[in-house]
């Protein structure tokens, strides 16, 4: 008999016993489904996980946000500790950046899901995830408060978008993009790199968070009709700013607010629109009582 056809044979045989020792096994093995399959794979998701208005909604407990915010306070005591100890500004500046990451991962991994489904309204001033209800200035002022910056959440809350931005980073940090499509916005933030922003539009506030890697993201209190509750949504379908005429972007997280985290510093409000409006107001009695006078 050939070399060939012995090994024909012999692959033969083996063939045969393969196909007995699973003809045997066939009643202990599962079948396999694609379900089975894409539940044992671990998928990488955004930072933060959107939430519709329609799904039920996951909040944490009072308790386990207080944990967080607890956390916060010690990771935030340890980190000005080696910053006022540190005298070399290399040091200084990788504290400032070791700082900034921490802030980004909490407050988009953390608080922002904290507050998910937390009902909105026009005078909402509560400081409790699910408790209540918060206004959108107050919600932006309530969680840059809760991360850790000294600052008076409803006076700063109160004020118009535009003077947010300005008490909290300063005007050079604030970017007028009114006019412009949703897709070219998008690219702007995408262009400027992974951060939290502040955005205005006409009579609404709100954050934009991007992490680098997903689309941007906009969470806010909406008082939209059929939201009217804390919400994330992709920035690119959000109504809320699709129907805004006007748009202002402000970057947060600057120097100059981690520099503020990082001493503790209490973050004035410096510029003060209703301050602004009586005195307006007043001047413009007094010109009106000269010329009638």
């Amino acid at each position: 008999m050939s070399e060939r056809v012995q090994i024909s044979l012999l692959s033969i045989f083996v063939m045969l016993q393969v196909f007995v020792v699973v003809w045997q096994l066939k009643p202990c093995l599962k079948p396999l489904r694609i379900s089975d399959i894409t539940s044992s794979l671990r998928f990488s998701f955004p930072e933060i996980q959107l939430r519709r208005p329609a799904g039920k909604l996951t909040r944490h407990s009072i308790g386990g946000y207080e944990a967080v915010l607890q956390q916060v306070e010690k990771q935030q005591a340890k980190m000005v500790s080696r910053y006022r100890h540190s005298w070399k500004e290399r040091e200084r500046q990788r504290l400032v950046k070791e700082a900034r990451e921490f802030l980004l991962e909490t407050i988009s991994r953390q608080i922002f899901p904290a507050w998910y489904g937390t009902a909105w309204a026009f005078s909402g001033q509560t400081d409790r995830p699910g408790q209540g209800a918060i206004a959108c200035g107050i919600f932006v002022a309530t969680v840059l408060n809760h991360a850790g910056f000294a600052l008076d959440r409803v006076r700063l809350g109160i004020q118009p978008s535009r003077y947010i931005i300005t008490n909290l980073t300063g005007q050079e940090n604030l970017w007028r993009l009114s006019g412009r499509s949703l897709k070219q916005i998008q690219r702007e933030i995408t262009r400027r790199g992974r951060n939290l922003y502040i955005v205005g539009l006409d009579k609404h506030t709100g954050f934009i968070f991007y992490d680098g890697r997903h689309q941007p993201v906009f969470i806010h209190a909406s008082g939209q009709k059929g939201l009217r509750q804390v919400v994330a949504e992709e920035l690119t379908v959000s109504e809320t700013l699709r129907r805004s005429r006007y748009f202002i972007l402000g970057q947060m997280l600057t120097e100059k607010m981690m520099e503020d985290w990082l001493t503790r510093r209490f973050i004035p409000i410096s510029s003060d629109y209703y301050c602004q409006a009586r005195a307006l107001s007043r001047e413009r009695a007094w010109r009106t009582g000269r010329r009638h006078g």
